[in-house]
């Protein structure tokens, strides 16, 4: 895509579920594994219990899956050498009637899941999505069945293969469903949004998030708790990927996510993943015409202009607000905010200069510069910033018109 163009819609990229504080389930994916002696557990066989003692057999399934827990909460990497996975997903199988059970073994199978892709693949071929997805539907009213089977659910969605399978088993709808029953639960939020934007990924899954109320349930979890990092987080990066859509950013625009998405970063303007997230929400909102005043008023451009003299050694968040004024500067009004008032101007110039090597900041400033050189005055402030290697040369052709 030439720089000189004005419109810019990022590309969609999966990444891991990011856990920026351990909320009960144990291991984050970035999290090193170490090995540990085969010796460590013993995986108990089902079919030794007595089948006339059901109670007694859940108890010691749910002890079993705990040991399980605690063996995938640290950092390993064999614990698929002793049927770990098959004897966690055994456990959602046979024993549908207990929370317990259940819970623990949503626990394991997020933290197996997020160790690697081998276990990954172990838990779709044992019918772990759908055991995962049963549990939800079984258990609806357990916040903890909920929050630690969305937390299963993203992991096992960072495949792209495994999508398909999430998805036929009904998983979107019943993330979508935990999110409006418990609404005041920020665990189950947090998981289910990272569940979302990892399955948002793909264009058709998307969709169904959509038309499950997807959007609707990602934007209340933002007003509901404000206050809530990781909430906000998830919640930007889901939308990010839902934004690529036009359709779906009338329903984000609707449903009050830009004022949203703005309002968690001025809540937390410290934290560069809500600002990277938010940054590049906006940009992909920003993309449709109808949007960028619609950004502008509710305090967006200020947003983005504030995150980059705040976070100027951070490339993420530059370039995502970057990409961000590259798209809002398209609007009239929009650019006089980022050039007469806020300093939008050094803002880019600065973030070149800080980033020379970085071709993504590169790209997307000089874009933007270049969206917002249109007129003489505006032009002669680049100069002055520092900025006359962005603009267009007299073999360049300009930027076409605003749309």
């Amino acid at each position: 895509m030439p720089v000189v163009n004005t419109n810019h819609t990022l590309s969609k990229g999966k990444r891991p579920l990011a856990v920026d504080e351990d909320d009960g389930g144990g291991l984050a994916e970035s999290s090193k594994k170490k090995k540990r002696s085969k010796s460590a557990a013993h995986v108990h066989e089902e079919g030794n219990a007595d089948d006339d003692d059901e109670s007694s057999e859940t108890t010691r399934t749910s002890l079993i899956c705990e040991t399980l827990l605690n063996m995938s909460s640290k950092p390993v990497d064999n614990i698929d050498e002793r049927d770990g996975v098959e004897a966690v997903v055994a456990a959602l199988q046979r024993h549908v009637h207990s929370a317990d059970v259940k819970h623990q073994a949503c626990v394991a199978l997020r933290n197996l899941a997020a160790a690697n892709e081998e276990n990954r693949a172990r838990v779709v071929v044992s019918g772990g999505v759908e055991a995962v997805v049963a549990a939800m539907q079984r258990h609806g009213s357990h916040a903890g069945v909920q929050q630690q089977a969305c937390g299963a659910l993203s992991h096992l969605a960072i495949t792209g293969e495994h999508d398909a399978r999430i998805v036929d088993s009904g998983g979107v709808e019943a993330v979508v469903a935990a999110m409006k029953r418990h609404g005041s639960h920020a665990g189950v939020q947090h998981q289910a949004c990272a569940a979302l934007h990892n399955l948002a990924f793909h264009e058709e899954n998307a969709a169904r998030v959509v038309d499950s109320g997807g959007v609707e349930a990602v934007v209340a979890a933002m007003k509901r708790h404000g206050s809530h990092t990781d909430v906000q987080h998830q919640a930007c990066m889901a939308l990010r990927e839902l934004a690529v859509d036009e359709e779906n950013d009338a329903r984000i625009v609707v449903s009050g996510g830009v004022e949203a998405v703005v309002a968690a970063m001025k809540r937390h303007g410290s934290h560069a993943g809500v600002q990277t997230e938010a940054c590049a929400a906006l940009c992909n909102l920003a993309h449709e015409e109808k949007n960028r005043a619609r950004i502008g008023d509710s305090g967006g451009v200020e947003a983005v202009v504030a995150a980059m003299k705040r976070h100027g050694s951070h490339a993420g968040v530059q370039t995502e607000a970057c990409g961000a004024l590259r798209n809002l500067a398209v609007n009239e009004e929009n650019r006089a905010r980022i050039i007469v008032d806020l300093g939008g101007v050094e803002a880019l110039v600065a973030a070149m200069k800080r980033h020379g090597s970085h071709a993504g900041v590169q790209t997307e400033a000089r874009a933007a510069l270049r969206n917002l050189s249109r007129n003489a005055e505006i032009r002669a402030r680049i100069v002055d910033s520092g900025g006359v290697d962005a603009l267009p040369t007299a073999t360049t052709p300009p930027p076409p018109p605003p749309q």
